[in-house]
């Protein structure tokens, strides 16, 4: 129990806990409002705390776990139990900030890193703040995620994006970094081989995190035909389907 208190206390994105006026005004924002039902509204725009900065959202990206909550209304034991905003892939532009904000200022273009975590329990400052039990994630019921035009978001889980990054390029930083997580728990080295097995987005991007680190020979499977084509666009070493290829010999082969 005392853990979803926790939560409630940190909604930081929670449309829900904004007063029907805003000084900024009123955005459009899309709730799903049941399961395969979903609504354009408008909502009231989120007012930064003294840590937050409010965000322009320009670019979003649609993960799994979106769809599902939107197919299935929950996850686990996640459940939808009231409308909620979904998303958490995004970049856009800081349009102003908290008082005691000092890392981006108005007008920078950022990436958003969605999970705020305390920084104060044991997992947060030994640096793996990933585990820290009272994170909060957005887009995860009851918190709301970021389809919408303004949100606000702790300064301290915000990213610069360089001039030549794109808000497209900036949104799926977020699913990149699963990548280079895995790489790095991984202790993957430029030496290593490497096979992953799927070429959704994750996939695929986990391959691009892979040649970061410098790994060249890397092998790939999918059912799926086009994104098998997506992964010979990258240059893998070789592709497989694994209806009708026998992966593991095939490997084998290539790796004597």
């Amino acid at each position: 129990m005392q853990a979803v208190q926790s939560r409630n206390e940190l909604r930081t994105f929670s449309h829900a806990r904004i007063p029907p006026v805003s000084p900024y005004g009123v955005g459009l924002a899309t709730l799903v409002v049941g399961v395969s039902n979903i609504e354009v509204k408008q909502v009231a725009v989120p007012v930064p705390k003294k840590d937050e900065a409010l965000v322009k959202v320009y670019c979003i990206g649609v993960c799994g776990s979106d769809v599902h909550y939107y197919e299935h209304g929950k996850i686990g034991r996640y459940e939808v139990k009231e409308p909620i905003i979904l998303d958490h892939e995004l970049a856009g532009e800081v349009v102003d900030v908290g008082e005691d904000v000092k890392n981006v200022t108005v007008g920078d273009r950022v990436a958003v890193e969605p999970g705020v975590t305390c920084g104060r329990c044991e997992y947060c400052k030994s640096g793996r703040y990933n585990l820290c039990p009272d994170v909060v994630f957005m887009a995860t019921p009851p918190v709301d995620g970021a389809w919408a035009e303004y949100v606000t978001i702790r300064s301290d889980f915000l990213f610069k994006l360089p001039d030549e990054m794109s808000y497209e390029e900036g949104a799926i930083l977020e699913p990149l970094s699963v990548g280079i997580h895995a790489l790095k728990r991984g202790k993957a080295s430029m030496a290593d081989r490497l096979f992953v097995s799927g070429l959704g987005p994750i996939g695929l991007l986990a391959i691009q995190a892979a040649k970061m680190f410098g790994i060249t020979e890397i092998y790939a499977s999918d059912v799926v035909p086009y994104r098998r084509e997506l992964a010979k666009k990258l240059e893998v070493t070789a592709i497989f389907d694994p209806i009708h290829d026998d992966i593991n010999e095939h490997i084998s082969t290539l790796t004597l």
